[in-house]
């Protein structure tokens, strides 16, 4: 019996095998830009749509639930919000943490 494509999706291992190699892992590292313009700036101007809907962020925690690599974080971050960013992925979490850390970004990556 072949698994549907939703049970595939729920096994977070799934997501990990995506990450297998050094090139994929820097490729979720410099989103959304390594997607390429357009993806990022549709991309861009939909979290930019998140966050005036938002408002002021100033002293609040920003949860992103299925956060992937937390590209996101440097948004909220720079609107004065603390960032916390949740994945099923162990990868995708791994990837979330050392992108606040080289972005400098006030907030955490949980798994």
């Amino acid at each position: 019996m072949n698994p549907t494509v939703e049970q595939k999706l729920c096994d977070s291992s799934s997501w990990d095998k995506l990450l297998t190699n050094a090139e994929q892992k820097s490729f979720e590292l410099r989103k959304p830009f390594s997607c390429g313009t357009l993806w990022a700036m549709i991309h861009l101007n939909n979290a930019q749509k998140v966050l005036d809907v938002m408002g002021n962020m100033r002293a609040k925690k920003i949860l992103d639930v299925g956060c992937g690599g937390a590209w996101f974080a440097k948004l909220v971050n720079k609107r004065g919000g603390e960032y916390v960013g949740v994945d099923l992925s162990r990868g995708f979490c791994q990837i979330a943490i050392t992108r606040l850390k080289n972005d400098k970004v006030d907030g955490s990556g949980l798994c």
